[in-house]
């Protein structure tokens, strides 16, 4: 899934929108395939973020 962050705000109780996992907090982001507002739990979230970080390899 290809997120990108338009305001980092957290969410009330419910599934992420990538594993499905129940959480109690999840952020709201956009999906940048399908331009839709998608929920992640906060381990989905911090992946998302390293791919971003590291998406050129981290040897350059």
């Amino acid at each position: 899934m290809s997120v990108h962050e338009h305001k980092p705000s957290r969410t009330a109780t419910g599934p992420c929108s990538d594993c499905g996992m129940v959480v109690e907090q999840r952020v709201e982001s956009i999906d940048g395939l399908t331009h839709s507002t998608v929920h992640l739990c906060p381990a989905c979230w911090h992946a998302y973020r390293q791919r971003q970080i590291f998406a050129g390899s981290c040897c350059g």
